[in-house]
């Protein structure tokens, strides 16, 4: 179990203050590889820089001593009268698992969601997202307050719902 030392949440390109382009580049890429078990996806600076300043995407990091250790999306959906946010992504570095930082991306994500997109004078903002019931992370959700939306024995994704 790796110690924490300095623990940060970042919404925005605030990461590049404490961690080099190089490094969050590296780390961000490496958690979406183990996430989606697929080492030939690349990320670029722009790509990253994109991300975070784009009005319709919000990206959450925990940074551990200077390295990234989780990772969020949320992507803005305008479904009116009801705003949607597809939660996506979201991956805990293996070496940081069981630390609490799983909780506290979600967190960030959900406070960072109202300030961006709450403001605008709506009274909910449903989340969503979906993960395979074979990573064995339903209780997680649970945990931090999500309800499975079907949970069909033959369907191989489960939508998970939460309204803030």
């Amino acid at each position: 179990m790796v110690e924490s030392t300095l623990v940060v949440c970042h919404t925005d390109e605030t990461v590049f203050h404490s961690v080099q382009m190089f490094e969050a580049i590296r780390d961000y890429e490496a958690m979406l590889q183990l996430l989606h078990d697929d080492p030939s996806i690349v990320v670029t600076q722009a790509t990253l820089s994109n991300l975070l300043r784009s009005k319709g995407e919000l990206l959450v990091f925990v940074e551990n001593s200077g390295q990234l250790v989780a990772t969020a999306q949320g992507s803005l959906c305008r479904t009116e009268p009801l705003w949607q946010v597809l939660v996506n992504n979201v991956v805990v570095h293996d070496d940081h698992q069981g630390m609490g930082h799983g909780r506290r991306i979600m967190t960030t994500l959900e406070q960072a969601v109202r300030v961006r997109w709450g403001e605008n004078g709506l009274r909910s903002i449903k989340l969503l997202l979906t993960n395979s019931p074979q990573k064995e992370n339903a209780g997680f959700y649970r945990s931090v307050g999500w309800t499975a939306r079907t949970q069909e024995n033959n369907n191989p994704t489960v939508c998970w719902i939460k309204e803030i």
